[in-house]
């Protein structure tokens, strides 16, 4: 008989991908079952008693961690486990429920395969344990003090490194001096607790000593605490030296860098960190992109540019506060899909106002993502609710399909009104109602609107413009846009100093 599987992640897109791949391999597994919700996966391992849990550790509580635990001293159970952050706390879960692999998403299919069929072969054989240990060592030396810190102390300090201990929760700083204080007893160290760190300075060693010691600190509290915490080494060691005050702040830069390296981990730095600038708002080009994709609820496209534009970042890398932004943008664009289906009420607005809070505080970028990919199938699956009971907006529904399909010169109210399953009379009294327009003057708009653009960002000519834009002839088109604007199409061009009419005339010009 073949094994029994369950896949148990908070993406349910992933769980059905992974059941799909499952069921066409020639491993030995007869039955694959999905769950994105934990107490469902309880139950599921309660009641199925499944061979193989491929399970998301960050979908359960510590609770629950308990109840699987049990599950997990059972020989013929492998637990696969896969999570967001490579930390040392979700690892010693995985290692506490007898995991037989710990996988870092994104992984891949074939990752993921190789793993089960390790589990399968394991499951006539002896369960293998590891045992961890770790050792100390002890630094002691009065270098700096809270006065070169915040004085005009000028005096450099002598080589070695400051390192800052972040906890995830400020209230924590104490306990992290505390404890600091313990790992290194018997000997005095170099500390400094602050609002939200400890600072350590310690003089001399190697860089290799430092992250060992950092590290074996790490291990050491995750043992006694669930509160995360981060360590970033900023090196003191090339000439000229630098102060207290200097290596701190460029120690602040450091900090940040744990959005995107992410928490529980040692980040160590030889210099200060150099944050890329750009716009952080979305182009008229990505809100363009983002409204397709939201109103053909295309996950897979929505997937692909969040892990690709968020998580494949190279360095030099864009301050966080940039990214927050840009994803507060995008969130932008979901609110005002959410108003069209009217799910601005119950669940999923507490949803949305979570997920705001999440972009602003998240300290790592790729839970950010994940949580946020997680809200828009949420709000998908409402949308398709609200779609089969016809209780979304119908104005704002037929605006969106104007302005996907302006560029049809035939478009009429008849189409608009068959996209939202309204009659065209009742539709346009909505029109006139909602927004003091009718529905050829909203027509109307967007499409000068878009020419505008064009205009400027494009050297598109008169002519192609007109077509772009759904109009049939090029006069009327400039007769419209001149009763908007009060100047011709080609005037409003030069006035704006864009891009020429003419491309042949134009082939050393920078499109911007």
């Amino acid at each position: 008989m073949g094994a029994t599987v369950l896949i148990a992640d908070r993406d349910k897109m992933e769980c059905q991908g992974t059941k799909w791949f499952l069921s066409r391999s020639s491993a030995a597994i007869d039955a694959v079952y999905t769950s994105s919700c934990e107490q469902e996966s309880i139950e599921l391992m309660d009641n199925l008693q499944p061979d193989i849990i491929v399970m998301e550790i960050e979908m359960f509580s510590d609770e629950s961690i308990k109840r699987i635990y049990a599950l997990g001293e059972r020989p013929d159970i492998q637990f696969i486990c896969t999570t967001a952050e490579a930390t040392f706390e979700l690892a010693m879960k995985a290692v506490k429920i007898g995991a037989a692999d710990l996988l870092l998403k994104p992984h891949t299919p074939a990752r993921l395969y190789a793993s089960i069929k390790k589990s399968l072969n394991k499951l006539s054989g002896p369960l293998q344990q590891n045992s961890h240990s770790h050792s100390k060592n002890s630094l002691g030396n009065d270098l700096f003090s809270y006065a070169k810190l915040f004085g005009r102390n000028m005096e450099p300090l002598p080589t070695g490194c400051l390192i800052s201990y972040i906890p995830g929760d400020k209230k924590a700083v104490f306990s992290t001096a505390e404890q600091l204080q313990s790992f290194y007893s018997p000997e005095k160290i170099n500390m400094l607790p602050l609002s939200g760190k400890v600072l350590v300075y310690l003089p001399k060693k190697t860089k290799q000593e430092w992250e060992k010691e950092a590290n074996q600190f790490l291990h050491f509290w995750e043992e006694k605490n669930d509160t995360p915490l981060s360590c970033i080494i900023c090196e003191n060691t090339a000439p000229p030296l630098k102060t207290l005050k200097a290596l701190y702040k460029e120690s602040e830069d450091m900090a940040e860098m744990v959005f995107y390296q992410g928490q529980r981990k040692v980040l160590s730095f030889h210099e200060p960190v150099k944050w890329k600038t750009y716009d952080p708002f979305l182009s008229p080009a990505e809100q363009r992109k983002w409204i397709d994709m939201l109103n053909q609820q295309d996950l897979t496209a929505i997937k692909e540019v969040l892990y690709s534009g968020f998580l494949k970042i190279k360095e030099p890398y864009p301050s966080p506060n940039i990214i927050r932004t840009k994803l507060t943008s995008i969130l932008a664009q979901i609110r005002r899909f959410m108003h069209l289906f009217n799910l601005t009420k119950g669940t999923i607005e507490t949803q949305y106002e979570a997920t705001y809070e999440t972009i602003l505080n998240r300290p790592v970028l790729y839970s950010i993502v994940q949580e946020l990919y997680i809200f828009i199938q949420n709000v998908f699956e409402e949308a398709h609710l609200k779609e089969k009971q016809l209780i979304f907006d119908a104005v704002e529904h037929a605006v969106f399909y104007l302005e996907r399909n302006y560029w049809n010169s035939e478009l009429k109210l008849e189409d608009a009104a068959n996209s939202v399953k309204r009659n065209p009379s009742y539709l346009s009294h909505l029109f006139k109602e909602k927004t003091g327009l009718s529905f050829r003057k909203k027509l109307l708009n967007i499409r000068l609107q878009e020419a505008r653009r064009l205009l400027t960002e494009t050297p598109l000519t008169i002519k192609e413009i007109t077509v772009l834009c759904g109009f049939r002839e090029a006069s009327y088109f400039s007769r419209c846009f001149h009763q908007q604007f009060g100047v011709s199409p080609s005037a409003y061009r030069l006035s704006k100093g864009a891009i020429s009419q003419s491309p042949s005339q134009n082939k050393n010009h920078v499109n911007t």
